[in-house]
């Protein structure tokens, strides 16, 4: 059976660069045309028994139709796409599961990257990746797999854990202000607490050494929890998993709890507060915090998971409308000032964001506020942070000492980032 590859994109260098590679076998015909496609000289070569490379401005989805269709008198074909991010490229429109090609690559401009993460060109995603004068920007796929609305340097993802180190930031600002104290105890923040909050501090919320309990783990039916709610499902608890302090245990309750204190604290509705304390400063246009099902998103990735091996859109589910654990959107314009803005620090008490925390027992947790604090070749810091929620998946980071900055966001479920941070050290052992 003869395969015709279709060659999608407007990346001219990489797509020459890989018909080259391709074309160093006997066994493949290249059909490159400047105005149209050439079905004649295809259905020839197909007919002589070889493969066939299309590169012939089959940008959009009634092109390839088309071409696929001057090809009906071919049988048993199979066809290939391989799809070329470019940046902020709408006018090339990835493959659909409508065109029913058989197999759908993507072409990443810094494969070594993504190797893992991305799987095929169905999966929309966004990267951005600095390694000092290299500069790496490519969007793949769709804001909403039904739409074919292509992703870009603006599209809005829901950043789920990555939104931590904004509120960290947020209760930073109170602190600095001082409107609060990273001694004061969760029991002084709200009524009605438990007595055991009397020994959780701020600063135990925000590395991860609250023990408190998860609210993953509450009864509930299919309707969405809110921030409130987790608030009052520990108001009726009576214990935590450790001695706060014990031991680092990662816990979106205490960041769910900390986005409330900081409306508590400052009298103002968590978005506003953030906007004008924390998005503002890093002059962050389009990043907001989402109350769903009121907050209109715009250029909006919807989630998607995997059903019988298709994408279908799948962006909530009942523990995903509270807000201080995961409920900010960002897009790649915005995040990529964001990094910036983070590695411009120094002066107290944000800083305690990039310092790693220790338990009672004197252990690294290697957790700051809202920041992993690891290292790579274990020489180099790395500043990260890791998402994940129905649908969605990201990663951010930096490392300071090699300039090297970083953004994958993916609007597709089940995909574990931290094989970025993976990838990159691998890539740096190679390079270094």
């Amino acid at each position: 059976m003869n395969k015709i590859y279709l060659l999608i994109g407007n990346d001219l260098d990489g797509i020459f660069s890989f018909i080259k590679n391709f074309s160093l076998s006997d066994s493949y015909k290249v059909v490159v045309n400047d105005d149209d496609y050439d079905s004649v000289k295809v259905i020839d070569y197909i007919n002589k028994g070889y493969d066939v490379i299309v590169f012939s401005h089959l940008n959009t989805i009634d092109k390839r139709n088309d071409f696929k269709r001057s090809l009906e008198s071919l049988s048993d074909i199979k066809y290939e796409s391989f799809y070329f991010p470019y940046y902020n490229d709408e006018t090339c429109i990835a493959p659909t599961y409508d065109e029913k090609i058989d197999k759908c690559n993507v072409v990443s401009n810094w494969p070594p990257l993504i190797k893992g993460i991305v799987n095929d060109s169905y999966q929309g995603y966004a990267l951005y990746f600095k390694y000092k004068d290299i500069i790496v920007e490519e969007f793949s796929g769709f804001k909403n797999i039904n739409s074919f609305e292509m992703i870009n340097s603006k599209t809005n993802f829901r950043l789920a854990s990555v939104s931590k180190e904004f509120i960290a930031y947020g209760i930073l600002t109170l602190i600095d202000k001082n409107m609060l104290k990273l001694d004061d105890c969760l029991y002084d923040l709200f009524d009605n607490m438990p007595t055991y909050t009397k020994n959780i501090k701020v600063s135990n919320m925000l590395c991860h050494t609250s023990g408190l309990f998860d609210y993953e783990d509450m009864e509930h039916t299919d309707k969405q929890v809110s921030d409130n709610d987790v608030l009052n499902y520990i108001r009726s608890t009576n214990n935590t998993y450790f001695t706060p302090g014990e031991k680092y245990q990662y816990s979106n309750t205490a960041y769910v709890l900390l986005g409330l204190i900081i409306e508590k604290v400052s009298g103002v509705k968590l978005g506003k507060y953030m906007l004008e304390n924390v998005f503002k400063k890093a002059n962050m246009i389009d990043t907001c915090v989402d109350y769903e099902g009121i907050t209109k998103i715009n250029n909006r990735a919807y989630g998607h998971i995997l059903c019988d091996g298709k994408l279908v859109m799948k962006d909530q589910y009942w523990c995903s409308a509270t807000i201080g654990d995961g409920g900010i959107y960002s897009n790649i314009n915005d995040l990529k000032k964001w990094i910036k803005y983070l590695r411009s620090i120094d002066n107290y008490p944000y800083n305690l964001m990039f310092k790693t925390n220790y338990d009672n027992n004197g252990n690294d947790i290697m957790y700051g506020y809202g920041l992993r604090c690891k290292k790579v070749l274990n020489k180099y810091d790395i500043i990260y942070h890791c998402g994940d929620t129905i649908g969605t998946n990201t990663i951010l980071g930096y490392i300071n000492d090699l300039d090297i900055e970083f953004v994958f966001l993916t609007n597709k479920g089940g995909i574990n980032t931290e094989l970025f941070k993976t990838n990159l050290e691998n890539y740096l052992k190679e390079v270094l």
